[in-house]
């Protein structure tokens, strides 16, 4: 994105651009951020830090960020404080905050559009004026199998491979959350059911205020207190590299590509690096369309991008579906050229092997693109 705002006239294509770098920015930051507490927590470097704050402003905060997730899905988000709780605590806000923001963008993350997501707040006297606060966060999304749930709380580690995919993040939320609980002496279990939803039960030891002592704390930010934003957990944007085509640059004019890339800013990236070369270009989500767009009219195609992690078919497989039908009618295919952000050696001789003639590392490189596109297209 950087690259194409570097090349674009048009104040609005550039305000886009920034757009997008802003949001894959805060998503990197906040990947960054969750490393390092876990690092922290791995190395027993993890402190925290106690201050006198009010559960309301807290609740409050975490609920602002949330519903702003939750409308943008046309999902129904409702918050419930029992009667009767104290006002004041004395504990780490910021890091209570962090692991209810955290489970409520997955809440909100794993739960169809139209969708339902809960946070009750509860809690409990107990011995010596401390007080346990209890968090129920409930949705109605996709749920998790019994034996997914065994290995959920681990480090980047989600249900399935496919989840990664659809949903991205890390799989560092879950297991940061479990281990922030665990270091307040506090607990989180949860009750799913696959394709019914789920709830997290999440308990903080707290100690009530005594009135007038302390002083408050200033409201979280939901965040931990760290960058000042929301946990965010889309895909990540994957920017090219610090040239830009123009007119006098080389042409492709006559030729068709098809890039198989399932998701849509990388699509976008390529598409708008490519426009003033004048090729033809067709798009596919997945390696499985990218098969069905080739067998439909291979004489169509000069060339294929080829992305290697890609749902219902990935790069491997399409590859070789390809060249299985090329070898059917009698010829070779087009040339296919991988793009992955798996780039060591063993990656690279995987893509050749199954059929590829060129392995592109991400973030893609205009230079080297547009080098390896005159190889193929003008042979």
């Amino acid at each position: 994105m950087t690259t194409i705002a570097k090349g674009a006239d048009d104040p609005g294509r550039v305000s886009y651009c920034l757009g997008r770098i802003d949001e894959a920015s805060k998503h990197l930051l906040s990947i960054i951020n969750d490393i390092l507490d876990m690092s922290k927590i791995e190395a027993d470097k993890f402190e925290m830090k106690p201050v006198r704050f009010h559960l309301s402003d807290l609740i409050e905060n975490v609920a602002n960020i949330i519903s702003v997730r939750a409308e943008a899905k046309g999902q129904s988000f409702a918050v419930s404080v029992a009667d009767g709780m104290p006002e004041t605590f004395v504990g780490d806000d910021n890091r209570v905050a962090q692991v209810l923001v955290n489970i409520l963008s997955n809440a909100v993350k794993f739960t169809d559009d139209g969708g339902a997501i809960g946070l009750a707040v509860t809690g409990e006297a107990r011995y010596g004026g401390g007080y346990f606060v209890k968090a129920a966060v409930s949705d109605d999304g996709i749920g998790i199998s019994e034996e997914q749930q065994k290995e959920l709380f681990e480090a980047f580690k989600q249900a399935d491979a496919g989840t990664t995919r659809k949903y991205g993040g890390t799989g560092l939320g879950l297991a940061l959350s479990s281990r922030i609980v665990e270091q307040m002496g506090g607990t989180i279990t949860l009750a799913s059911t696959l394709g019914e939803g789920s709830t997290f039960s999440i308990g903080f030891p707290l100690e009530i205020a005594r009135a007038g002592t302390g002083e408050d704390a200033g409201s979280p930010d939901g965040d931990g207190g760290r960058n000042g934003e929301g946990r965010e957990r889309g895909a990540a944007g994957k920017t090219p590299g610090d040239e830009s085509g123009d007119g006098g640059g080389p042409r492709f004019d006559g030729k068709t590509i098809l890039i198989a890339e399932d998701v849509d800013l990388n699509r976008e990236i390529v598409t708008t690096m490519l426009e003033d070369t004048g090729v033809r270009i067709d798009e596919a989500a997945n390696g499985a369309e990218a098969v069905r767009m080739y067998s439909a009219d291979p004489a169509r195609y000069d060339l294929i991008l080829m992305d290697i992690q890609m749902p219902e078919l990935d790069g491997f497989g399409a590859a070789k579906a390809i060249r299985g039908v090329a070898a059917d009618a009698g010829s070779e295919g087009p040339p296919i050229l991988a793009m992955s952000a798996n780039a060591f050696k063993e990656d690279v001789e995987k893509s050749l092997a199954s059929g590829m003639n060129e392995h592109l590392s991400k973030p893609v490189d205009y230079g080297i693109l547009i080098d390896a596109l005159g190889r193929y297209l003008r042979s």
